[in-house]
This record gives C-alpha cells, sequence and structure tokens, in this order.
C-alpha cells in the first residue's frame, strides 16, 4: 500500500525512484507536471499519452453532448413557439369573430356562446370599437 500524502518525505524516491515517479503523477494536478515526469521513464510517458488522448476523446463526447443538448433545447422552444402561435392565433380569431357580430348587433349571450370569450373579453373589444 502507498500512501500518496507522504511521497514528499523522500524516503521512497531515495529507495524506489520508479514507484515515485508514478505516484507523482497519480497526484500530479497539471499536465506540465505529467509531461516532466513522462520524462522519467517510457512507462509513465505512455500512460501520460494514453491519458491525454483519453482525455480529448471526453472533450470532444462533452462537445457533442452540449451540441445535442442545445438542439433539444432549441427544439423545445420552437415547438413551445408553434404551440403558443396557435393559442394566440386561436384567440385573436375569436376576438375578430367577436368584433364582427357586435357589429353586427348580436347580443353578449350569442358572443359568448360562439366565441367562449368571457363578458370582460367583450366589453374590451366593445370598448375599442
Amino acid at each position: 500500500m502507498l500512501d500518496l500524502t507522504q511521497i514528499e518525505t523522500g524516503q521512497l524516491q531515495k529507495e524506489k525512484p520508479e514507484l515515485y515517479y508514478w505516484a507523482k503523477l497519480f497526484v500530479a494536478k497539471t499536465w506540465e507536471e505529467m509531461q516532466m515526469l513522462s520524462e522519467k521513464s517510457e512507462g509513465i510517458q505512455e500512460a501520460v499519452l494514453t491519458l491525454k488522448e483519453l482525455t480529448e476523446d471526453e472533450k470532444i463526447q462533452l462537445q457533442c453532448e452540449a451540441r445535442e443538448m442545445y438542439e433539444h433545447t432549441m427544439a423545445s422552444a420552437e415547438r413551445f413557439g408553434r404551440i403558443e402561435g396557435k393559442r394566440e392565433g386561436k384567440i385573436e380569431g375569436k376576438r375578430e369573430t367577436a368584433e364582427k357580430m357586435l357589429r353586427d348587433g348580436m347580443d353578449d349571450e350569442q358572443i359568448q356562446k360562439y366565441t367562449g370569450l368571457s363578458q370582460k373579453d367583450i366589453e374590451e373589444i366593445r370598448y375599442t370599437l
């Protein structure tokens, strides 16, 4: 067992330098640190290259996922826009019908019956005429 928090004591570096460099690789925080360690051993160099390739693949995967999420969001917004547009169109159509009915002198009850508009909506339309 190797306690990675204790690798800086120097004992491991003296006794088992190859193991010390591998341990340093596991606690490295930057690509620069890993690059420096890869110069110490061919095995570490291969590990760093593999890690870099895997990380690049992961970045590409994250970019693809982000693109999919963007496209999904845009499609949802488009669907919502269509639904909202239809709803607004229906309301506008009912209001236009109510305007015609008011101009023709129909009473409010008939207008409510055929348009589904509330009495308040009909009064607003009457006010704008």
